[in-house]
């Protein structure tokens, strides 16, 4: 309504005319004359008789022929004397005087009735003014100086309700933005709950919720609720749900803090975790530098965040496969923290444990195996031995051992940390599931394929309840299980099972991640073992495209899904094929694990059996005997791995006819199995296959030897 009271006012306004110069319509008092009009050029016409001189008969005609009451007429020449227009233009300009006049006619006619009786009232008695009307329909004098007034008073009567509506709007709007901010406290309340009871995704729907339902003006925690919703996704595996609300979280902190505030570099550091978690590095790592350097502007080198930040970068590189530019930041983040935080502290013992890491990944055992101890012995005295924190770490000394064949080590370990776990989170969680799998990892080395079975499923059971079909630990854990299928030679079981978590690492990661690339490998190793190599070939191929992609040409992965592909040209005969991917497997994990690594020692093997095949002993002979000694070195010769390599170079001295060196390295192999594994490992009875037809070939070269004698 206040739009049509504007619009009426501007016809009114209109209606006077104003810019004429020279010319005047005046009344002589100093000499008592009646009006005149002076029309310029000194033509004077007496009004004394009708409006201006004009007869009756001709005014009624002129009202006429605008279109106009007499009434309103009347008004326009009173226009025309206030404004002192000319004679000469008195016809045009009561001709634009009239229209402008319809117009507000025909504007006052759309005039709403108010709600407010008093409005309706002014405007009522407005419109009389304006038509020449009154409530009985009888002609009046037309007066738009006295409508205008009754229109000012109706617009003051609807101002004055506008602004107790205002107030009222503003009250209405703090009761609503209460009511917000508490419906958004309670979703936040049921995130926490959900949260609690490890509803990953249900959390995040709820503290999203919550983020929906702040009233502007509440931006900062804004951000820090789709933070945590992203958080709460993350940890679901829903990596897609995660992103836009890091993303969104990162924007508003950037608009309302600015670039260099230190909320605003954990938003980066949290979305840098997400592209992390994806496989892209490329784009992770620019935005943890970004906040590393925020951070170091805002708080200096010498905060915790700065070394917080320095250990996700750490992490990163460490991921790809950089161990050279990780180590010396693990080293930093340390001795940050112990300056800062001290010896004592969760996140000073959280470091070491990332340094850890690193080392028993290169093979460094004997450098991993104390940090890890150091960490536990940390954890106990300021958390206790029953915190979670404490049952990871016995999980990675457990690992240590693991690898190192020292199972009789690394069992009580696993099995105080899943006593641990049971009673602090529960049979449920998703800690005691990954405990579970090492166990069965374990039980695989040691041949006990159905104890390792049963915890493997038990832990997919709990996985799938926990954290759904669609999370890549319960597509890890389908992994394990397949391997144990295949391990037994049951590969109608382990292909579907592989093919399904091949299709969730898709879903969830796409098709260019090194995890999709790892089951690729899993399913072309088991084409492999079933003699299908023309289905093996393209998959074992299209890993290694998608490894060099991701990680580059010096990762492990890389060299490990070369070594796939010479092992499969191996199995075909290609052996020149073969050849060249060894030599590149070996220097790749020379360079970036080191020469006394494992992997360096099974490199030397499998490059060694090669040159065996080809009949080619004497370059056999110096790898086998390299590899020996490496996993003696870092193994000790009483674990599985050094048994192998026995049993390889036996294989090598019976090749040379060398019968009796040869036994004796098969009997050595099998009774080192057989204390590491037990008597019924499969890997020993290969052996005492193996020993046996050495010994008949023995046996046949000496009965040949006895008739040539004969």
């Amino acid at each position: 309504m206040l739009l049509q009271y504007a619009i009426l006012l501007l016809c009114m306004v209109s209606l006077q005319v104003h810019g004429f110069a020279d010319t005047e319509i005046k009344q002589d008092a100093a000499q008592g004359s009646k009006p005149i009009i002076n029309t310029g050029n000194r033509n004077v016409i007496d009004n004394s008789t009708h409006h201006y001189g004009i007869p009756p008969t001709l005014f009624a005609q002129y009202a006429a022929d605008l279109g106009v009451t007499d009434g309103a007429l009347n008004n326009f020449f009173t226009i025309l004397q206030q404004n002192q227009v000319p004679r000469y233009e008195l016809d045009n300009k009561l001709r634009e005087i009239a229209q402008n006049y319809k117009k507000l006619l025909d504007n006052a006619k759309m005039l709403e009735i108010s709600d407010d009786p008093i409005v309706t009232q002014y405007l009522q008695k407005a419109w009389q003014l304006i038509e020449g009307k009154d409530e009985n329909g009888n002609n009046v004098e037309v007066d738009f100086a006295k409508a205008d007034e009754w229109l000012q008073k109706a617009f003051e009567q609807e101002q004055a309700a506008i602004a107790q509506l205002l107030e009222a709007e503003q009250k209405a709007k703090q009761a609503r933005e209460k009511r917000q901010i508490s419906s958004a406290n309670i979703m936040v309340q049921k995130g926490y709950i959900a949260g609690t009871q490890l509803h990953y995704a249900q959390a995040g729907k709820y503290y999203q919720q919550a983020a929906e339902l702040l009233p502007k003006g509440y931006e900062k925690e804004k951000a820090i609720l789709l933070n945590e919703a992203g958080s709460q996704f993350h940890d679901a595996g829903l990596y897609k749900q995660a992103l836009p609300l890091y993303q969104q979280a990162l924007n508003i902190r950037e608009q309302v803090l600015g670039k260099q505030h230190i909320s605003y570099a954990a938003s980066l550091n949290n979305l840098a975790g997400i592209y992390k978690s994806q496989g892209q590095y490329n784009q992770a790592l620019p935005l943890l530098q970004q906040a590393l350097k925020i951070v170091e502007q805002e708080l200096g080198k010498q905060h915790s965040e700065y070394a917080t930040v320095t250990t996700a970068i750490a992490s990163v590189y460490y991921t790809q496969g950089q161990y050279n530019q990780a180590l010396p930041l693990f080293q930093q983040a340390i001795k940050t923290f112990e300056t800062v935080l001290g010896t004592q502290h969760p996140s000073y013992a959280s470091s070491l444990s990332y340094l850890a890491g690193l080392y028993y990944t290169q093979g460094n055992y004997e450098l991993a195996l104390p940090l890890f101890q150091q960490t536990l012995q940390i954890r106990e005295q300021v958390l206790g031995k029953q915190h979670p924190n404490y049952a990871t770490t016995l999980n990675n000394i457990a690992g240590v051992h693991d690898i190192q064949g020292n199972y009789e080590l690394a069992l009580p370990l696993l099995q105080q940390s899943l006593r641990i776990q049971e009673q602090v989170l529960g049979k449920q969680h998703p800690n005691y599931a990954t405990t579970l799998n090492h166990l069965a990892k374990i039980y695989k080395s040691q041949g006990k394929y159905k104890l390792a079975l049963t915890l493997y499923q038990q832990a997919l059971e709990i996985r799938e309840q926990v954290l759904g079909k669609q999370h890549l630990s319960y597509a890890a854990n389908l992994n394990n299980l397949a391997q144990i299928y295949h391990t037994q030679g049951q590969y109608e079981q382990a292909l579907p099972i592989y093919q399904q978590a091949l299709e969730i690492v898709k879903q969830v990661l796409g098709t260019q991640h090194s995890s999709y690339a790892t089951t690729l490998s899993h399913i072309a190793s088991l084409y492999k073992s079933q003699g299908e190599y023309e289905q093996a070939l393209p998959l074992f191929q299209q890993g290694i495209k998608i490894f060099e992609k991701t990680l580059g040409n010096q990762h492990p992965d890389y060299a490990s899904s070369l070594n796939n592909l010479a092992l499969l040209y191996n199995a075909q005969g290609e052996l020149q094929q073969a050849l060249p991917l060894l030599k590149q497997v070996l220097e790749i994990r020379g360079q970036v694990l080191g020469k006394q690594h494992p992997d360096y020692a099974t490199s030397l093997n499998n490059l060694a059996e090669l040159y065996r095949a080809q009949k080619q002993y004497e370059q056999a002979l110096p790898l086998y005997e390299q590899a020996l000694e490496i996993i003696e070195q870092v193994l000790g010769k009483q674990h599985p791995y050094y048994a192998s390599g026995l049993s390889n170079l036996a294989g090598l001295y019976c090749s040379e006819s060398q019968y009796q060196q040869a036994l004796l390295l098969y009997q050595q192999s099998s009774q080192i199995l057989t204390n590491a594994l037990g008597k019924d490992h499969p890997n020993i009875q290969q052996v005492k296959w193996n020993y046996i037809k050495c010994f008949l070939a023995a046996r046949t070269a000496t009965s040949k030897e006895t008739t040539k004698q004969d």
